[in-house]
């Protein structure tokens, strides 16, 4: 007997082939066999049975780049990501883990884990994954180890360069965490303390991540006005630490760089040519989401951001001129959505523009968001519409491109509610499959199936995972194309996307006629995994 049957279904496999009709069956957390054509398996065979007629099949969906280190602790069902089709959620991005902690970094996570009304009771990845462990999470999970939170821990919040031992003590931290099982490296050059890295100190700790056969992921230092500087930073990183490398959410950010996008997909074209392993990824969105803060110079940010608090409020000319400036070269105040900020008057800002608060506050944009990351003391979290239809059709048209939500768990419930996140956080892949591959047809079902599945389980190193076919894991998603469709907006962003029928995580039905059933079988991912 099986425990599980589809019978019926138009079976995706994740390698890019052309779909087929055929009945699979799922004993324990395996795929236990895969019989093309209808009715082959007879359903008294199977403990339950799905009706499979009209819809796709396909391995879980894998979010090659999530921030839900610290949410899925507060909300360990996985709400928003396993509604979206997600079996396996992968973090640590952008230069910012959970994990190493020190006394150098302490306050940071805690003030971070405040916010859910969680306690900082880890110092290594060893301690938080058995503290995932322990909360029993819906979907499964990878890490990488972050290069800030590194840095972070050894040298604080410092503008310079590392001495010998502490380059030794960071390099050590890394080959810790994936002795551990993180699965590489990020950073995120764009944040401090990323962002006083020099090239070289990357590449020292790339290569002890690819000493215990690790990859490297980047934030790149400026996805803007630098954005070639940068891919060339990273493909040097790359090539200098002989590892492969993933370019996270590949954008051109701010109007005057519109269109850049093009030239930096040739610079990845050229290194594949040339045999090195470099992959990007990107989210269906036209605006990012990070904190308002990240205009401020680099100066600015030495120190942490009660330092950067404390300088705001100074006053100091310089600062507020290049922090307006920086804006107002971008895009301006109107297309900066405030979406997160423990300021009291919280409320009163959160799912508005600066614009628009501006004129409620009756004062001048500049002024307005001054103040905001004052009562917020640099915690504001915001949307930014920086980016044009081209380009991010350009981007995720690319067979090289892999998806991204680039967002933490979310939930219309529970802590998570108070804030109002990106609609990326509940909508990327139904928006990916729905928008951009049914209808703007930016590539076959099939291969944009492959890019989030298969491709992302290869690159990470996953095995037996990412492919419908007998003795895989049974991750899978069941789906009716016509009708997937993102219904999270900028604002308003609690609802979860229509069309995903079924989601089936190691086995276990998670999602069964678009509703959650609780079950919580997910498990900590490494790459052998």
């Amino acid at each position: 007997m099986y425990d599980l049957l589809i019978q019926g279904v138009t079976v995706y496999d994740g390698t890019g082939g052309s779909p087929f009709e055929a009945d699979v069956a799922v004993e324990g957390d395996r795929i236990a066999a895969v019989e093309a054509g209808s009715g082959k398996i007879p359903q008294d065979k199977a403990e339950k049975a799905l009706a499979g007629g009209g819809l796709c099949l396909s391995p879980g969906f894998i979010d090659v780049h999530s921030h839900s280190d610290i949410g899925l602790l507060a909300c360990p069902t996985g709400d928003s990501k396993i509604h979206q089709g997600i079996t396996t959620d992968v973090f640590g991005q952008c230069g910012f883990s959970a994990f190493p902690v020190s006394e150098q970094n302490r306050r940071e996570l805690i003030e971070n884990l405040q916010s859910l009304d969680l306690q900082l009771s880890w110092s290594d990845l060893s301690e938080y994954r058995a503290h995932l462990e322990e909360a029993r999470i819906a979907l499964n999970v990878m890490t990488t180890v972050g290069h800030g939170t590194i840095r972070a821990a050894v040298m604080g919040y410092e503008d310079r360069a590392p001495t010998a031992d502490e380059l030794k003590a960071m390099s050590a931290e890394v080959e810790k965490a994936m002795d551990q099982g993180a699965f590489g490296l990020s950073s995120g050059l764009q944040y401090p303390p990323g962002r006083y890295a020099a090239t070289e100190e990357v590449v020292a700790l790339s290569k002890a991540a690819k000493r215990r056969g690790g990859i490297y992921t980047t934030h790149m230092r400026c996805e803007g006005e630098r954005l070639m500087e940068s891919v060339e930073e990273t493909l040097s990183i790359g090539k200098q630490a002989d590892i492969p490398v993933i370019i996270s959410h590949l954008k051109a950010s701010g109007h005057p760089n519109w269109g850049r996008a093009g030239l930096a997909i040739t610079m990845v074209e050229i290194a594949r040519r040339e045999g090195r392993p470099v992959l990007f990824d990107r989210y269906p969105y036209l605006a990012t989401s990070t904190s308002l803060d990240i205009f401020m110079p680099a100066w600015a940010q030495a120190g942490g951001r009660e330092k950067l608090t404390e300088r705001i409020e100074s006053g100091e000319e310089k600062l507020i001129t290049a922090f307006r400036s920086a804006v107002e070269f971008q895009s301006g105040w109107n297309n900066i959505l405030i979406v997160d900020t423990p300021a009291k008057a919280a409320e009163a800002v959160i799912g508005k523009s600066i614009t628009q608060i501006a004129k409620e506050r009756g004062e001048e944009p500049w002024r307005t968001a001054v103040d905001l990351l004052i009562e917020g003391r640099c915690r504001v979290d915001m949307c930014h519409f920086a980016m044009c239809q081209e380009d991010t059709d350009r981007v995720l048209a690319h067979p090289c491109c892999m998806v991204g939500s680039d967002a933490g768990v979310a939930s219309p419930r529970g802590v998570l509610s108070r804030r109002k996140p990106h609609p990326r956080a509940y909508g990327t892949f139904p928006r990916f499959l729905g928008e951009y591959i049914r209808n703007r047809q930016l590539a076959p079902l099939e291969e944009a199936i492959r890019r989030i599945t298969w491709l992302p389980a290869q690159t990470l190193g996953l095995q037996r995972r990412g492919k419908v076919e007998k003795g895989y894991a049974a991750d899978l998603v069941l789906f009716r194309l016509e009708d997937l469709e993102d219904l999270s907006r900028y604002g308003d962003p609690h609802h979860f996307p229509t069309g995903i029928r079924h989601v089936i995580v190691n086995g276990c039905l998670v999602i069964e006629e678009g509703s959650h059933t609780d079950a919580r079988p997910g498990r900590f991912l490494t790459r052998s995994a």
